[in-house]
């Protein structure tokens, strides 16, 4: 009984810290997130192909919900990273800096994954962000337009 005792004591004292530290998030890696959110919707609107090529995995999926006028909803897989830098150069963003109203949220991060949330002035963007050698990438997005909300969407 002292021995289990014991046992569970030193489990407690010494490898459960090492667990818990091993779930935080790093203030580098929670900047280099937000660096890559910023690289993405800041350089769309700027035109900056540089700035996506910093932020983006080229296997990127950007997917967003598109209503047919029966009503029925279908995904909406819209974009890749191509295609975005393509829109990008095309000055498809051209918003002024001062209009962007970029805000980034880090919902999680495990490891080397995290789920995010950047809100700008047009866009709405749950994008999911992985650390691939040694580079935050955003490698998934689900998005949505702010100037109109699909038929029964939730209202905040």
């Amino acid at each position: 009984m002292k021995r289990t005792a014991m046992a569970l004591a030193i489990i407690c004292l010494f490898v459960l810290p090492l667990c818990a530290q091993a779930g935080e998030v790093s203030d580098a890696d929670k900047a280099a997130i937000k660096q890559a959110a910023m690289d993405y919707v800041d350089g769309f609107y700027s035109s900056s192909v540089e700035r996506l090529d910093k932020a983006l995995h080229p296997n990127l999926q950007k997917v967003t919900l598109h209503t047919l006028p029966t009503g029925r909803t279908l995904l909406d897989f819209n974009g890749v990273a191509a295609n975005l830098k393509e829109y990008a150069s095309a000055g498809l963003g051209g918003k002024k800096a001062e209009e962007r109203n970029i805000e980034v949220t880090i919902f999680d991060v495990f490891n080397n994954i995290a789920t995010i949330k950047i809100d700008s002035a047009e866009f709405l963007d749950y994008a999911h962000v992985a650390l691939i050698n040694g580079e935050w990438k955003i490698i998934n997005i689900l998005w949505a337009p702010h100037h109109k909300a699909p038929a029964g969407a939730a209202k905040e």
